[in-house]
């Protein structure tokens, strides 16, 4: 970096200075840095005279300057990252609350919004009737399948690295509709 640096203050001198012809040193200390200056050098120092024309730059040398002087500014303050602040929101989007779920359908997709997105360390865990319906994961959409017939809820909590729970989604009901098979004929009651 030291070396672009040392790059754009040579450009930097060679696009700024009068139109005459200028005098520069070009000075290498015992480390081996670079300056360049427009003082002549006092004591036992290492340097290189060198004579600057800037009554007529090479264009295409003053474009690559100020390019270089652009890519090589001292970078803005940069933010840090946000901290944290818990979930905004945390919803099933997938199914709607009291949605029926007809006998041919095998397979339903739950589908989880949050805000802010996931954090590196969070999981997401479907509990199904209260129960843990699988390993906690990354994803944010699940499928259930062999469902059974009768209203069951599905609720999706976010847990942490230490499986602790700090969000949960809102309980959404679903019903399940299955045809009932009966063995034998169908008898009136009482008979």
């Amino acid at each position: 970096m030291a070396r672009h640096l040392t790059y754009l203050l040579a450009a930097t001198l060679l696009v700024s200075t009068p139109a005459l012809a200028q005098q520069l040193y070009k000075i290498v200390d015992k480390n081996g840095k670079v300056t360049f200056t427009d003082k002549k050098p006092s004591g036992d120092v290492n340097y290189e005279k060198l004579t600057v024309n800037a009554a007529d730059p090479d264009p295409q040398a003053v474009q690559k300057a100020r390019a270089n002087k652009q890519r090589w500014q001292p970078q803005q303050k940069i933010d840090k990252p946000k901290r944290f602040r818990g979930y905004q929101s945390v919803s099933i989007t997938h199914p709607s609350n009291d949605q029926s779920i007809l006998h041919d359908q095998q397979r339903l997709a739950v589908k989880l919004a949050l805000t802010p997105g996931l954090q590196p360390d969070h999981k997401a865990q479907l509990l199904y009737d209260g129960e843990s319906f699988d390993e906690p994961s990354k994803n944010l959409n699940f499928v259930l399948t062999d469902l059974e017939r009768g209203s069951h809820s599905i609720v999706v909590n976010i847990i942490d690295a230490s499986g602790k729970t700090i969000a949960s989604s809102n309980s959404v009901t679903i019903h399940v509709k299955r045809p009932i098979v009966r063995n034998g004929p169908l008898r009136a009651p009482g008979l």
